[in-house]
């Protein structure tokens, strides 16, 4: 869990640093950082994690069709994606 709220957390810092904060990414971003807390105060918030995680794929594949992606936003949205998807399996 910590892995992932640091990934997304760097994420925005990423794009605010180089002048290049994109609103569907850092939405996403957003939507899996305040749902992993949740989940770290209280894991009965796990469905919000699964469907926060859902909305960061949804926006992120809308943004890499709009605008295309380089190898860092890739690397950061698989470690995103497959660090959530290992969280979910460990709460249910």
């Amino acid at each position: 869990m910590y892995f992932t709220l640091l990934v997304n957390t760097f994420d925005i810092f990423i794009h605010v640093i180089i002048g290049q904060p994109e609103a569907l990414r850092i939405a996403g971003n957003i939507f899996v950082i305040v749902s992993s807390i949740l989940v770290l105060r209280q894991p009965r918030y796990h469905l919000l994690f699964a469907a926060s995680l859902c909305l960061y794929i949804l926006f992120n594949a809308i943004f890499v069709v709009l605008s295309g992606i380089g190898t860092l936003g890739v690397l950061l949205i698989a470690a995103t994606t497959l660090s959530g998807i290992g969280i979910i399996r460990l709460i249910r």
